[in-house]
């Protein structure tokens, strides 16, 4: 007999993050005494699922939850989570990275690419450089620095 086994991928993370200050924080289970709590830094302002895009979203974090600082951690590292009368620790995940930002990066890269070559092309058609050995050498290792931008 046959047995076929499927899988079903997951849509939600493995745990409840927070988009601030251009960082992606994971909540932990571990919780902050009150007396290393810091300034408040911010606060959840929506829910987006199953990824934040903007600073102030989170995937499950009830809106309005307030985001502090860890009094001795700076917040590069972790911050807390208020949830009811505690605070979760949470860890940066990292920074940040859109879909916008990288297309527009994108998009920057190709048209200095475009530039570079049609500046190059454009002074061997004036005549202000001759095309040969040392100009190849030259323009070759700029043209593979640009293109692997």
């Amino acid at each position: 007999m046959l047995g076929i086994t499927t899988t079903t991928e997951a849509t939600s993370y493995p745990s409840d993050r927070v988009l601030w200050n251009d960082n992606i924080y994971d909540t932990l289970k571990e919780i902050i005494p009150m007396d290393r709590i810091g300034q408040q830094i911010g606060e959840v302002k929506r829910n987006v699922n199953p990824m934040p895009k903007k600073n102030g979203d989170s995937n499950t974090i009830p809106v309005g939850t307030k985001l502090f600082e860890i009094k001795g951690i700076s917040t590069k590292e972790a911050i807390a989570v208020q949830r009811g009368g505690e605070y979760n620790k949470a860890l940066n995940h990292g920074e940040f990275k859109s879909d916008e930002t990288s297309l527009t990066m994108w998009y920057l890269k190709f048209l200095l690419t475009f530039f570079v070559i049609l500046g190059l092309v454009f002074l061997c058609f004036v005549g202000f450089v001759k095309v040969n050995k040392s100009v190849v050498l030259y323009t070759t290792p700029l043209l593979v620095v640009v293109l692997s931008l």
